[in-house]
């Protein structure tokens, strides 16, 4: 039998832990977890025990699953009767003149910060390349 034997609507049938010993003429051999095996698909539309049919090379067997029904939708939340989803018209929404709303344009009062790290990542760039260099030069030299 496979491990999973109970699925919902939409699940693939899994077939893993499934053993299958063959019997030949020449002696006997394994098929695990459902390889070089056929095998009929669940029916999701019918809840409840299911005949699953594996077939392999003309020779079939059956094992039972389970199929669970389809769960009902959830209906949207109720929304919070005591939250106010319409703005308040008394609330000031003009910006401030006297904000600074441009962060990189210094005539605006900001400032560029992202240009004061780039002192520091020059530096930290020179110091990989230069010792990779140096590494590459003393491995060659040895």
């Amino acid at each position: 039998m496979p491990n999973k034997l109970e699925y919902k609507d939409g699940e693939a049938l899994d077939l893993k832990g499934l053993k299958v010993r063959v019997l030949t003429n020449l002696g006997f051999f394994d098929l695990n977890d459902g390889e070089k095996i056929t095998a009929t698909q669940p029916d999701y539309n019918n809840p409840g025990t299911q005949i699953i049919i594996l077939s392999y090379e003309g020779v079939s067997d059956t094992f039972e699953i389970t199929v669970k029904a389809k769960e009902a939708p959830h209906p949207d939340p109720t929304p919070d009767p005591n939250q106010n989803a319409t703005p308040d018209p008394n609330q000031n929404m003009t910006p401030d003149p006297n904000q600074n709303t441009d962060p990189v344009d210094p005539n605006k009062g900001g400032e560029n910060k992202s240009a004061s790290y780039l002192p520091y990542v020059c530096a930290a760039a020179g110091l990989v390349i230069g010792g990779a260099a140096v590494y590459f030069i003393t491995r060659k030299m040895k």
